[in-house]
Protein backbone atom coordinates (compact mmCIF):
# COMPACT_ATOMS: atom_id res chain seq x y z
CA UNK A 1 0.00 0.00 0.00
CA UNK A 2 1.47 3.41 -1.06
CA UNK A 3 2.01 6.59 1.64
CA UNK A 4 -1.28 8.16 -0.38
CA UNK A 5 -3.47 5.41 0.37
CA UNK A 6 -2.23 4.93 4.19
CA UNK A 7 -2.96 8.48 4.71
CA UNK A 8 -6.66 8.16 3.21
CA UNK A 9 -7.20 5.10 5.00
CA UNK A 10 -5.86 6.62 8.48
CA UNK A 11 -7.71 9.71 7.84
CA UNK A 12 -11.18 7.30 7.56
CA UNK A 13 -10.52 5.48 10.27
CA UNK A 14 -10.32 8.32 12.26
CA UNK A 15 -13.46 9.74 10.55
CA UNK A 16 -15.15 7.16 12.00
CA UNK A 17 -14.42 6.49 15.68
CA UNK A 18 -16.33 8.62 17.92
CA UNK A 19 -14.03 8.94 20.75
CA UNK A 20 -10.86 10.12 19.13
CA UNK A 21 -7.59 9.02 20.89
CA UNK A 22 -5.33 11.73 20.92
CA UNK A 23 -2.30 9.41 19.79
CA UNK A 24 -4.23 8.38 16.79
CA UNK A 25 -2.08 10.06 14.57
CA UNK A 26 1.49 9.87 16.21
CA UNK A 27 1.23 6.05 15.96
CA UNK A 28 0.01 6.41 12.35
CA UNK A 29 3.34 8.43 11.54
CA UNK A 30 5.36 6.28 13.48
CA UNK A 31 3.87 2.95 11.51
CA UNK A 32 4.40 5.10 8.16
CA UNK A 33 8.11 5.91 9.00
CA UNK A 34 8.39 2.48 10.15
CA UNK A 35 6.96 1.21 6.64
CA UNK A 36 9.25 3.64 4.32
CA UNK A 37 12.89 4.13 3.29
CA UNK A 38 14.32 7.81 2.69
CA UNK A 39 13.95 7.18 -0.91
CA UNK A 40 10.17 6.29 -0.16
CA UNK A 41 9.10 9.02 2.36
CA UNK A 42 10.40 11.54 -0.34
CA UNK A 43 8.17 9.90 -2.53
CA UNK A 44 5.54 9.54 -0.54
CA UNK A 45 5.27 13.44 -0.07
CA UNK A 46 3.83 13.76 -3.71
CA UNK A 47 1.74 11.36 -3.30
CA UNK A 48 -0.45 13.34 -0.59
CA UNK A 49 -0.06 16.52 -2.07
CA UNK A 50 -3.15 16.52 -3.65
CA UNK A 51 -4.73 14.88 -0.41
CA UNK A 52 -3.84 18.52 1.87
CA UNK A 53 -5.20 20.36 -1.32
CA UNK A 54 -8.70 18.78 -1.33
CA UNK A 55 -9.16 18.62 2.34
CA UNK A 56 -10.97 21.03 4.20
CA UNK A 57 -11.27 20.04 7.75
CA UNK A 58 -8.41 22.09 9.74
CA UNK A 59 -7.00 19.23 12.39
CA UNK A 60 -7.08 16.88 9.18
CA UNK A 61 -5.04 19.75 7.52
CA UNK A 62 -2.59 20.17 10.13
CA UNK A 63 -2.37 16.38 10.89
CA UNK A 64 -1.40 16.21 6.97
CA UNK A 65 1.16 18.99 7.55
CA UNK A 66 2.71 16.76 10.08
CA UNK A 67 3.11 13.73 8.58
CA UNK A 68 4.57 15.93 5.55
CA UNK A 69 7.17 17.32 8.36
CA UNK A 70 7.54 13.57 9.62
CA UNK A 71 8.24 12.72 5.55
CA UNK A 72 10.17 15.70 4.93
CA UNK A 73 12.55 14.64 7.88
CA UNK A 74 12.85 10.72 6.78
CA UNK A 75 13.45 11.83 3.52
CA UNK A 76 16.95 12.88 4.23
CA UNK A 77 17.17 15.39 1.56
CA UNK A 78 15.91 19.61 1.52
CA UNK A 79 15.33 19.31 -1.95
CA UNK A 80 11.49 19.59 -2.37
CA UNK A 81 9.54 17.30 -4.17
CA UNK A 82 8.27 18.68 -7.47
CA UNK A 83 4.48 18.16 -6.98
CA UNK A 84 4.67 20.29 -3.46
CA UNK A 85 7.05 22.45 -4.82
CA UNK A 86 4.74 23.26 -7.62
CA UNK A 87 1.70 23.96 -5.21
CA UNK A 88 3.88 25.40 -2.54
CA UNK A 89 2.12 28.96 -2.73
CA UNK A 90 -1.26 27.36 -2.68
CA UNK A 91 -0.58 24.97 0.14
CA UNK A 92 0.60 28.58 2.24
CA UNK A 93 -2.44 30.02 1.23
CA UNK A 94 -4.56 27.46 2.71
CA UNK A 95 -2.61 26.82 5.47
CA UNK A 96 -2.44 30.15 6.79
CA UNK A 97 -6.09 30.56 6.98
CA UNK A 98 -6.14 27.89 9.44
CA UNK A 99 -4.26 30.32 12.29
CA UNK A 100 -1.43 30.43 14.15
CA UNK A 101 -0.36 26.90 15.22
CA UNK A 102 -0.85 25.69 11.64
CA UNK A 103 1.33 28.71 10.58
CA UNK A 104 3.67 27.27 12.76
CA UNK A 105 3.79 23.99 11.55
CA UNK A 106 3.71 25.16 8.02
CA UNK A 107 6.95 27.57 9.02
CA UNK A 108 8.66 24.68 10.38
CA UNK A 109 7.78 22.67 6.77
CA UNK A 110 9.56 25.52 5.07
CA UNK A 111 12.66 25.63 7.30
CA UNK A 112 13.46 22.20 6.78
CA UNK A 113 13.27 22.76 2.89
CA UNK A 114 14.70 26.13 3.52
CA UNK A 115 11.81 28.01 2.34
CA UNK A 116 9.31 31.16 3.20
CA UNK A 117 5.52 31.17 3.81
CA UNK A 118 5.47 34.91 3.70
Amino acid sequence: MNVASRVIDAITQWGKTEVKDEWFFSNFRDSLLSSVDSEGAFLGIDEIVSILLAENDSDILIEIIEILITLARKSETTEMPPILDENWGTIIRKVTSLGDYAISRIDELAKYYRRTTR
